[in-house]
């Protein structure tokens, strides 16, 4: 059996992270402002309106800041790939629990570009379901990180069902 260990996430690019700040940021300055139009306070009362606005929003720009900058996890996810003559198992850590799907050979149906997004690597997710089951019941993910992921990829392939059966 093969195991490779791999880090699912790299450093994140500043583009990402301004985007982040802003989606929280924005979100953040819209519930704060909702909060004191529907809820004020005697004293918020006095205020105009955009005086409001402009405060909730720096209030949001600055917990947006702190959601990304400071609270955001600074370890990254490990992922566990194991390869046997018989299968494909991927296992994932996240916390208390460990994800771990598995695919068999002769039983993959579909295998689908898996796009790595806000510094998640990228690759192939491999699954004995369609494309759309894949998605809401999991699949093994073959990272392109990988230094035998051409290898790994065209094993899939090869296990891959050449036709559909019915009973």
């Amino acid at each position: 059996m093969e195991t490779y260990e791999v880090d699912l996430y790299s450093r994140p690019r500043l583009r990402d992270k301004v985007l982040a700040v802003a989606c929280f940021g924005g979100l953040f300055a819209a519930l704060v402002f909702c909060a004191d139009f529907f809820w004020r306070a005697p004293d918020v009362a006095q205020k105009p309106l955009s005086s409001i606005a402009i405060w909730d929003g720096l209030q949001g720009l600055l917990w947006g800041i702190g959601m990304v900058f400071i609270f955001s996890p600074k370890t990254s996810l490990k992922y566990k790939l194991m390869v046997d003559e018989v299968s494909m198992s991927g296992e994932q850590a996240t916390g208390w629990f460990r994800i771990r799907k598995a695919v068999r050979k002769g039983m993959i149906r579909s295998i689908f570009p898996v796009n790595g997004r806000f510094g998640a690597s990228s690759g192939v997710g491999v699954s004995e379901r369609s494309r759309f089951g894949a998605r809401m019941l999991g699949w093994v993910f073959l990272p392109n990180t990988l230094p035998e992921f051409e290898r790994l990829r065209t094993l899939a392939e090869n296990w891959r069902v050449s036709g559909i059966t019915t009973k």
